[in-house]
């Protein structure tokens, strides 16, 4: 009996440890953190090491902006780029985190975030929410500072690539309930189909 509850024990963890996980796997794959910021030489080789950072920490579908390959040409239209990815990753069933960096050497181009900004207000508010702000300290960002709830000033690329990580990983646990959610509800309908089938004789 003893030996039989012990492997049972085993068994039972095996099972568990699977199941963690390969669920925790699925959910970071259902994260997008979308990186945006300047794109000069300096802020984008720190944004390769922040994205590097998630992909390693799990979020295997961190990307840029620009990364994105698409055989529409959105030369000067990023804002449109930003906002029909966000419609098509939503549509697909992901969930995206815009991800923002301003550093103090580009003070002079914060037109094209305050776009990016007003777009995410525009099409879910959702999107604005989960947002993460990163900034030096000596950038002016007073308008953005009023929008965004999450906001963190970084002094160095290790500190923005701790805290990046950190951001993201808050939502974890929502995107985890609401698809263990769906995924009970989508079971629930199966067996009241199979159910209704059955009573009227059909396999």
């Amino acid at each position: 009996m003893s030996n039989n509850t012990n492997d049972f024990r085993e068994l039972a963890k095996k099972l568990l440890d699977q199941q963690n996980t390969d669920h925790e796997t699925l959910v970071k794959s259902r994260i997008v953190p979308l990186l945006l910021g300047p794109y000069d030489s300096a802020s984008l080789s720190k944004m390769e090491e922040v994205k590097a950072a998630l992909k390693e920490a799990g979020f295997t579908n961190c990307v840029k902006l620009e990364d994105i390959p698409t055989e529409a040409s959105f030369a000067g239209k990023l804002d449109l780029k930003f906002s029909h990815a966000i419609h098509s990753f939503r549509k697909g069933g992901y969930f995206t985190i815009p991800l923002f960096y301003f550093p103090k050497e580009d003070e002079k181009r914060l037109g094209h975030h305050a776009e990016l900004v007003e777009i995410a207000l525009n099409i879910d508010l959702l999107i604005l929410l989960s947002s993460g702000l990163f900034y030096q300290e000596e950038v002016n960002l007073l308008h953005h500072k009023r929008m965004f709830l999450h906001q963190t000033s970084v002094s160095c690329l290790e500190e923005y690539k701790k805290e990046a990580i950190k951001h993201v990983s808050k939502f974890f646990p929502i995107l985890e309930k609401k698809m263990m959610s769906s995924r009970q509800e989508k079971n629930i309908y199966s067996k009241k189909q199979y159910l209704s089938r059955g009573d009227r004789g059909e396999v």
